[in-house]
């Protein structure tokens, strides 16, 4: 650690690059040594089962003696952590002046040390941990309550059945799954799109749950076409677009039609007097259907809906 300080990451390996990339990475290798100092004192509290020792550490390193004449007081060194925070989070400007402040520590501040190790020690999750270390000492390995492994994250795409099989190797003994058929952006096949643990969807590393917390795991699968036949009682879905019609005689469109369910074809002509691609006779210029005349593949309507389909004529024939 000490070959870290004192600013010796800006003339060490790093000290080649560019101010505007040294700096960012001396820092970042600074908040990364501040945290580590977190994780440590969780061990501590850990197992102490308790935040005092720690707290008694922290006054020590701010400067308490054991051989001075008073005891100190622990309530007001945590009130200055408290009130420390909440200047820090009372604007943007004493974000910015913590961040300068701080920026080149290798530890966090003493007060603020001992209060996240009081804070944390006073949550569900230090108290699960500690049962669970317990538990496994004695040789428990069912227990109650169990960390999740991964986040929430980790689980959006991963096939289905690998995302239950994950769940259940960390212990959760109530998965289930439920398929959607709203297709998600670049979504594949059994793909993992939500996953729920209790109440929430978004959980992360070391979060704790009771094992059979009810687990949910949304996947994406496509639509068969007995569901969407279901789920459309009464209706028939269109197997081209209203453009794939136009130009194809009218005779072979009726009949497609027909095919498909459709109860109610209105035909009519139109009179045209040049006889073009667009307007060959005998061929389809417009189709509707339901009153929709640029429909979709795809789209489902009523099986009795009017279908109107309206042909060319040659105007220049004889008697016209």
């Amino acid at each position: 650690q000490s070959g870290l300080t004192g600013g010796s990451l800006a003339g060490g390996p790093i000290a080649g690059l560019s101010a505007l990339i040294s700096a960012p990475l001396e820092w970042g290798f600074y908040y990364w040594m501040r945290t580590s100092e977190y994780s440590a004192d969780r061990v501590a509290v850990v197992y102490d089962k308790s935040s005092e020792k720690m707290t008694d550490v922290c006054m020590y390193f701010a400067g308490y003696d054991k051989d001075f004449p008073f005891k100190p007081n622990k309530t007001a060194f945590m009130h200055q952590a408290e009130e420390y925070e909440n200047l820090v989070n009372d604007s943007g400007i004493n974000k910015t002046y913590e961040y300068l402040l701080v920026r080149r520590n290798t530890h966090p501040l003493c007060a603020v040390r001992a209060n996240a190790c009081y804070k944390w020690a006073s949550t569900d999750a230090f108290h699960h941990l500690c049962a669970y270390i317990e538990e496994e000492s004695k040789g428990i390995t069912d227990h109650q309550y169990i960390p999740t492994l991964h986040s929430s994250e980790y689980y959006i795409g991963k096939k289905r059945d690998a995302a239950v099989e994950e769940l259940m190797k960390e212990g959760f003994t109530n998965v289930d799954s439920i398929k959607v058929i709203g297709k998600e952006f670049l979504t594949k096949e059994q793909d993992t799109v939500r996953i729920t643990i209790g109440n929430t969807d978004s959980f992360s590393i070391g979060d704790w749950f009771k094992k059979d917390e009810k687990c949910i795991i949304t996947y994406y699968e496509a639509e068969t076409d007995e569901e969407a036949a279901a789920a459309h009682p009464g209706q028939i879905k269109t197997t081209n677009s209203s453009s794939y019609y136009i130009g194809k005689p009218y005779e072979i469109v009726v009949s497609e039609l027909k095919n498909q369910g459709f109860t109610t074809i209105n035909l009519s002509s139109k009179k045209v007097n040049k006889v073009l691609w667009l307007n060959k006779e005998n061929c389809v210029s417009s189709i509707s259907i339901g009153g929709i005349d640029k429909y979709a593949k795809n789209m489902w309507f009523d099986k009795n809906a009017d279908v109107d389909i309206v042909y060319n004529v040659n105007s220049s024939e004889k008697g016209e």
